[in-house]
């Protein structure tokens, strides 16, 4: 008895679990708002990493792997099991690496521009390729890389829909406080 999320997570944490898998009914918004999503819960509260399943029984396994990466410690943990997994059914992985854009003002033109920093930019994408090498020594298959500009979930999505065949896509959690979760938002919960 009780929220499914956190007995599903404390039963996990209990039993010291590697993995939770559990099925999401991709409720809308609304229904989403009322009654709460389980998946999103389960993802916020787990003491390891959640696989959320959707679709029907050709979703798996997967046709290729897509890896919203931040360059955060759990978003490379996420590629290390992503890797794993592409190794495993030996599918392609891809790494994407999305930049928020940044308002800035140009005070000369007095006018507002979105931008990126470019030497930002060129570390990530340096970042990028360490890691790729990384996962590429460790599960003998280099990952694809690609970097976007936009809205993180949005790219990573796209991404996903690429090919029209069911791609699993993974992402690290950071486990943000619900403050910082509605100023920040979160990656994993758009995504799901």
């Amino acid at each position: 008895r009780g929220r499914a999320a956190e007995k599903i997570a404390d039963l996990a944490e209990r039993l010291g679990v590697g993995l939770i898998v559990l099925g999401s009914r991709g409720l809308g918004t609304v229904k989403r708002l009322l009654l709460g999503s389980v998946s999103e819960g389960v993802v916020r509260l787990a003491p390891c990493p959640v696989l959320v399943m959707r679709g029907e029984h050709e979703a798996w396994p997967p046709r290729s792997i897509v890896v919203g990466e931040d360059l955060s410690e759990e978003a490379k943990r996420a590629a290390g099991i992503a890797a794993n997994m592409g190794s495993l059914y030996g599918v392609s992985v891809l790494l994407v690496l999305v930049h928020l854009m940044v308002l800035e003002t140009i005070r000369e033109q007095s006018m507002t521009a979105w931008t990126v920093d470019d030497e930002v930019r060129f570390r990530a994408w340096e970042h990028l390729h360490v890691l790729a090498g990384r996962l590429e020594s460790e599960c003998g298959q280099r990952p694809h890389l690609s970097t976007a500009i936009g809205d993180p979930p949005s790219v990573i999505l796209a991404a996903a829909d690429e090919g029209g065949a069911p791609s699993l896509v993974v992402v690290g959690s950071r486990g943000l406080g619900a403050v910082k979760r509605l100023v920040l938002g979160s990656v994993s919960a758009a995504v799901l």
